[in-house]
């Protein structure tokens, strides 16, 4: 015969092959192209620009994060707290961080005005029609940004041929040691960040908006902040909407978060994202099951041992060991792991997520509701929520 159905059997394995190369391998290549580049040597001349920060509460964190956020090495720059809580407006410990850099502009602004259902961009939107400069920085409170940041994004941005989207791989800094903590550091630096790399690599539109640089002047001529108050995953379709222009959109180097969070809001929060990515993407969506260790882990052992004379249990043992294998390598680039102790409490946050992402994404399946910022809002068709 010229072909054996029973190699029908091996296509999982090859499916395994493929997962290998479009998703490990190229985020290894894109975490050493993107985040181990060689400094680039200082412009003569840096533009203004405005960062624009909002904040829901005041604590020690975002109060740290806000430090960092204002000892930027730039020349010029401002920043514009925003706050929708008198609270937080009236922050005396606000205030008093905000004296600490008398050399850095700082102004807190009191959002009042709604453009859509969008929580953030309503946040933000009376600080952005604020900011005196076209270089825009949406920087989110809980990323707490070295003192080069700001200035690494500007000089992408300038290098770019069109003013377009300048933004950062995410990451979950060890923060406050708790299994929250390791959870989300893992998820950061392995599943997403395998999707995120490999998108920035492929040439493929994968933004976060947790830190996005870009030109006021580019985002008006595509309709404004206020066109995406309509929707919840704005970053992603002022991303859509900036490559369909034919506007770059560049991966500068990583963010990182300090956040303090408990498991459910960990939860509440990738649930979130999960529906949301179902709702604009429902394709790839479905395709998603198929990307996580262990139901394609399952789908391979089960099938190769009906083709081949081996134990599916050792098939599982050696794929999931392979998939480890990669992870550590990945985590190890992006946040080097020196201690015992964080080995094992990273080992069973990573084995607990690939454990439990098909549950997530069960779960998400199952309702059409989004949690964010203390609101509840129903996903609809045309990428909409209300």
């Amino acid at each position: 015969r010229m072909f054996d159905p029973a190699l029908l059997w091996l296509l999982p394995l090859a499916w395994d092959g493929v997962l290998f190369v479009l998703l490990h391998l190229m985020a290894l290549i894109a975490s050493v192209v993107y985040l181990y580049r060689s400094p680039s040597k200082p412009l003569p001349l840096y533009p203004g620009v405005s960062v624009i920060r909002a904040l829901q509460a005041v604590n020690r964190t975002t109060l740290g994060n806000l430090r960092a956020l204002l000892a930027q090495d730039y020349p010029h720059f401002e920043v514009l707290v925003c706050t929708q809580s008198p609270e937080v407006l009236h922050s005396s410990e606000l205030q008093e961080t905000i004296r600490q850099f008398p050399a850095s502009r700082c102004r807190v602004c009191f959002s009042s005005t709604v453009i859509g259902i969008n929580p953030k961009l309503n946040n933000i939107y009376d600080a952005y029609q604020k900011a005196e400069n076209d270089t825009i920085w949406i920087c989110d409170e809980g990323l707490r940004p070295t003192s080069s940041t700001l200035r690494t994004m500007v000089d992408d941005h300038l290098r770019q041929k069109k003013a377009g989207i300048v933004h950062q791989l995410p990451l979950s800094a060890w923060h406050t040691y708790t299994f929250a903590d390791a959870l989300e550091r893992v998820f950061f630096a392995t599943q997403h960040a395998r999707v995120y790399l490999s998108a920035a690599l492929s040439g493929n539109v994968c933004v976060n908006g947790m830190s996005m640089l870009f030109s006021r002047h580019s985002l008006s001529s595509l309709g404004g902040l206020r066109k995406y108050a309509c929707h919840i995953a704005e970053d992603q379709l002022i991303s859509n909407a900036f490559y369909a222009a034919g506007l770059p959109i560049t991966l500068c180097s990583v963010a990182m978060q300090y956040r303090d969070k408990t498991l459910g809001q960990v939860y509440q929060r990738h649930l979130r994202w999960t529906r949301l990515r179902q709702s604009l993407m429902p394709v790839i969506s479905f395709l998603e099951i198929f990307t996580e260790s262990v139901p394609v882990g399952v789908l391979v052992a089960l099938c190769t041992s009906q083709a081949l004379d081996v134990h599916p249990g050792v098939v599982f043992a050696v794929h999931m060991l392979v998939w480890l294998a990669c992870d550590c390598v990945l985590l190890q680039l992006l946040q080097p792991v020196y201690s015992l102790a964080e080995v094992a409490s990273l080992l069973l946050a990573w084995l607990t997520r690939e454990c439990t992402s098909v549950v997530l994404i069960v779960h998400a399946v199952c309702a059409r509701q989004v949690v964010w910022r203390e609101g509840q809002f129903n996903l609809k068709e045309a990428k909409k929520a209300g």
